[in-house]
């Protein structure tokens, strides 16, 4: 234990071989009795490894750490003043890390000492962070998947009870795939193309199926988030649309899907069917393109959704927001 002539001393040797720091200080005012720096008077061995601070008996802080915050000077300097200890825990900027915190006064209150017992919680803290940000994420996306299912829900409509429940059993099957994908990727993101095979796979549509090289794709690389739900609600959509209605509801009929990055960072994907029946505009507004607008519409602070009823079949372009597929 190194310490200076006349200095407070620690001294039970319990507290050199603990291993929180522990360090007196004695404060240092400016002329209007504010708490601007302190001294290190004595330290424990400890001290070093959990401040990573070397040498530190006879400095202060300020000329150490310059850029030290200043709620550890008044924090210190209320306690030397009053003589009422205190327990806490904040972040040390400076040193890069997080303390739990007791300090209070000792010796005569002339010398404005403090003894300050701490140890690093940083990893705690940084543990906490990453569950905050994953319940956060969860809550969104939670809220995201109910929104969208409250939407199915008000927007699907049928003659029959069964057929009600089909449709939507379909529709939140396609929340679920996605869902799923996002489980089986380590980084909680799915690759745009993987999700367009699969749901392809789901009508039929890909390798394997009744409908096999009948739909093709293309595009870039390009990896979703958990936000994906618009992009899922659109293929299902489309793809229902045309096994019942469209391209895929006769041999002949054949379906494009590609997709680009458009240069403003949006994500452009566009559906064409041709070789099928001529596709009609809906009376009213379809149920598909209804849940399409209203899904694309929603996403992410707002999509496009545009519809083309032609004579060779029905073309869709979506563009969805950046934060939908970053870069």
């Amino acid at each position: 234990m190194a310490s200076p002539s006349g200095s407070a001393t620690i001294h039970s040797t319990i507290v050199n071989a603990i291993d929180h720091g522990v360090c007196v200080i004695e404060m240092v005012y400016d002329a209007a009795g504010r708490a601007v720096d302190y001294r290190f008077v004595e330290v424990n061995p400890a001290f070093a490894r959990q401040t990573g601070l070397d040498d530190a008996v006879g400095r202060t802080m300020r000329s150490i750490r310059p850029d030290h915050e200043e709620h550890w000077f008044a924090i210190y300097g209320r306690v030397a003043k009053t003589g009422e200890p205190i327990r806490f825990e904040n972040r040390a900027a400076a040193l890069g890390r997080w303390y739990d915190v007791f300090a209070f006064p000792i010796g005569d209150p002339s010398q404005h000492r403090v003894a300050v017992v701490f140890n690093d919680i940083t990893q705690r803290k940084q543990t906490e962070h990453r569950m905050q940000l994953v319940a956060a994420e969860l809550d969104h996306r939670i809220k995201n998947v109910l929104t969208i299912a409250s939407s199915l829900v008000r927007l699907t409509t049928a003659d029959t009870v069964k057929a009600l429940k089909d449709e939507l059993l379909s529709r939140f099957a396609a929340l679920s795939n996605l869902q799923r994908l996002l489980r089986e990727s380590p980084s909680e993101v799915v690759s745009l193309e993987k999700l367009v095979r699969e749901e392809m796979a789901i009508h039929g549509a890909a390798e394997g199926g009744a409908a096999e090289d009948r739909v093709s794709w293309s595009g870039p690389a390009v990896t979703l988030t958990a936000a994906a739900q618009p992009v899922v609600m659109a293929l299902h959509e489309l793809a229902t649309n045309a096994v019942k209605y469209g391209a895929l509801s006769v041999p002949e009929g054949r379906v494009a899907i590609d997709w680009r990055r458009l240069d403003d960072g949006r994500l452009a994907l566009r559906w064409r069917e041709r070789g099928g029946p001529p596709a009609e505009r809906p009376a009213k507004g379809g149920l598909g393109s209804a849940i399409i607008l209203s899904s694309v519409g929603d996403a992410m602070g707002g999509g496009e959704a545009r519809f083309d009823w032609g004579a060779e079949g029905v073309t869709c372009e979506l563009v969805f927001p950046p934060g939908l597929a970053p870069a």
